[in-house]
């Protein structure tokens, strides 16, 4: 029996951390079931999927943002209009099977052309934000959605999606390639870090939600007891979504006096290296919807300190990986910390069984195998009897 061909869609070719799981995704399905094809704009994902021997297609796919603009809005209709027919022409040398959606946007444009088409279609639902009319009405027309998480299947629900319709597929990851990108590069030179400096790692895009204002908040009084505390944010305005948050965070560590504390690294592709030498991750988030750098953090044996708020409980266990604290609440995020840098056997035992957790539960091969279980239900569904 020959290989399903899946056409897999994202809207960027950025890379963060959906792209990031979508490419551990594809590089563990069993290319004996599934033949993954890969259609996003050019660019650094493209590359990566190629690199892995996948076979890709340009689509330069337009985003939309809330507005209440009625020329943005029209300017916005014949974008997915020419967005759809470009869709459908690679729809139609490719295919499918089956469609899987990376993002809310791409299957704003996949959801409806698939069911036009008569292609089975699964979206990969990725955010905790809802969406906007009439992107939500869009999304609803979907066979089957994959949540990340318990907690974005629960809002998937509260937004209206019949919850049968969903099903919840932890992210994976490859931890012993993950380990194995740990090279022991002598990186705190190039970041300005003293040997003995403890090292907070923030690694996260620079969006309003990841909450970067709190850990800066949090540094003055972790700074009282760990003098040798340093904040290491890792990470950039991917899209350029919100051009004035990092200078904002930067004015903030001013105000607070402790600017010469904290080193804005930007997007880092040797983060390992860097994660491999912090003493924890800072993930004071409010809207996690899974926390994949928690688990990249985990299977490097780091501790956590996050926030009790949307799918980081599902990864991060409290008291036994990492410690939750309340999301907006500065002060608790740095006692939580100060605990870790204050207790050196509590550290080890949390990233002891944050390695252990991410073997056992987010490995790569079980989120292909739910993954292609699924594909398999969509495609040959149970006969159902009907009596006479």
């Amino acid at each position: 029996m020959s290989p399903t061909p899946v056409l897999y869609i994202n809207h960027v070719s950025n890379i963060s951390g959906a792209e990031e799981s979508l490419l551990a995704l594809l590089k563990g399905l069993n290319r004996e079931v599934v033949t993954p094809i890969l259609a996003c704009p050019p660019g650094d994902l493209a590359d990566r999927a190629k690199a892995l021997g996948m076979v890709t297609h340009s689509l330069p796919l337009a985003r939309f943002r809330r507005t209440h603009n009625p020329l943005t809005r029209s300017a916005y209709a014949v974008a997915w209009v020419a967005g759809m027919n470009h869709l459908r022409r690679i729809i139609r040398d490719a295919a499918p099977r089956l469609i899987h959606s990376n993002s809310a946007t791409a299957h704003i444009y996949a959801g409806s052309l698939a069911r036009k088409v008569g292609i089975p279609c699964v979206w990969h639902a990725r955010d905790l934000r809802p969406l906007p009319f009439p992107a939500q009405s869009l999304c609803r027309k979907t066979d089957r959605v994959i949540a990340v998480s318990d907690a974005v299947a629960d809002c998937l629900a509260a937004s209206g999606l019949s919850r049968p319709t969903v099903t919840r597929i932890h992210n994976g990851i490859d931890a012993d390639a993950w380990r194995a990108r740990v090279t022991g590069t002598h990186v705190r030179a190039e970041l300005g870090l003293a040997e003995d400096d403890r090292i907070l790692l923030m690694a996260a895009q620079f969006v309003p939600w990841k909450r970067h204002e709190d850990a800066i908040r949090a540094l003055p009084k972790i700074l009282e007891k760990e003098p040798t505390a340093r904040m290491v944010m890792a990470g950039d305005d991917r899209l350029g979504d919100h051009p004035d948050l990092q200078p904002h965070i930067e004015t903030l560590a001013t105000q607070l006096g402790v600017r010469d504390k904290v080193v804005f690294a930007g997007y880092r592709d040797d983060l390992p290296d860097i994660m491999a030498q912090a003493d924890l991750l800072v993930m004071p988030s409010d809207a996690e919807p899974f926390g994949r750098v928690a688990v990249e953090a985990m299977a490097l044996g780091k501790p956590v300190v996050g926030t009790r708020a949307g799918g980081l409980p599902e990864v991060v266990r409290d008291g036994e990986t990492g410690l939750l604290v309340v999301p907006r609440f500065p002060e608790s995020l740095a006692l939580a910390c100060l605990r870790i840098l204050g207790n050196p056997s509590l550290a080890d035992s949390l990233g002891n069984a944050g390695e252990r957790r991410v073997d056992e539960l987010f490995p790569i091969r079980r989120a292909a195998a739910e993954t292609q279980s699924l594909y398999e239900a969509m495609l040959h569904p149970p006969l159902k009897w009907v009596h006479a």
